[in-house]
């Protein structure tokens, strides 16, 4: 059985215009009857190297059923708390089972999203993050897929997409972005690609990480050092 890998960097070209980052992705095809998150973990483990948390939520404490838009903090009492507004489709809801292939990479509970809604979920992030990241399941089983739509601080917008194989049932993948500079994340969309086309995925194990003062501050000389180069 396949099971692709991929870890990707995408650097700027134009400060004013593109954001610097690097995406994170490994996909497990069939994981709901497998059983094996092989791929999924070691993306994830990447992501969290360089997000310097493996902090996850998992929306355990949300009322099953609970649908959007809804409120949730993550990491909460801790440095690194933060609040995000869960918005943009009514068929967002918290599930603690398992449908159509849908089910949760680690406790009992998950988010549930279902189609034809363009615009599948939107993270209304409070605080403005260096990392973002979340496994998905059950993605691309009918045909569809997503784009990860990213905001930042400096008005950027960047579209990405989640390289989800299509045609099977019941697989798992990770997804994540970690800001390479000083320029950090403020909302995220995910949109499907083909919004008439029927489909549900599941999303767990969001983790959302914000930046320490010395990563600010490495990242602050570096951008001086490249400003004076380029004088």
């Amino acid at each position: 059985m396949k099971r692709p890998l991929c870890l990707v960097a995408i650097a700027a070209i134009a400060p004013q215009a593109h954001a610097a980052f690097s995406t994170y992705f490994g996909e497990d095809l069939g994981a709901f009857s497998t059983g094996l998150l092989t791929n999924t973990r070691v993306a994830q483990s990447a992501f969290w190297s360089d997000a310097g948390t493996d902090a996850t939520y998992g929306f355990e404490d949300l009322a099953p059923l609970r649908r959007a838009p809804f409120t949730f903090t993550s990491a909460a009492g801790s440095p690194g708390e933060v609040t995000t507004l869960v918005t943009g489709n009514p068929r967002v809801q918290v599930s603690n089972g398992t449908a159509g292939g849908t089910f949760a990479t680690d406790g009992s509970q998950f988010l549930r999203i279902s189609s034809p809604i363009d615009r599948a979920i939107i993270f209304n992030i409070f605080r403005p993050v260096a990392a973002i990241g979340f496994t998905l399941t059950d993605l691309g089983d009918t045909g569809n897929s997503l784009d990860a739509v990213v905001a930042f601080e400096s008005g950027a917008t960047e579209r990405i997409s989640i390289p989800t194989s299509t045609g099977v049932d019941g697989s798992a993948a990770f997804f994540g972005l970690v800001a390479d500079g000083t320029d950090l994340v403020t909302n995220l969309t995910l949109e499907y690609t083909s919004p008439g086309l029927s489909d549900a995925f599941g999303l767990d194990e969001l983790t959302v990480a914000v930046p320490t003062p010395g990563t600010l501050a490495i990242a602050g000389l570096g951008l001086m050092a490249s400003a004076r180069r380029r004088r």
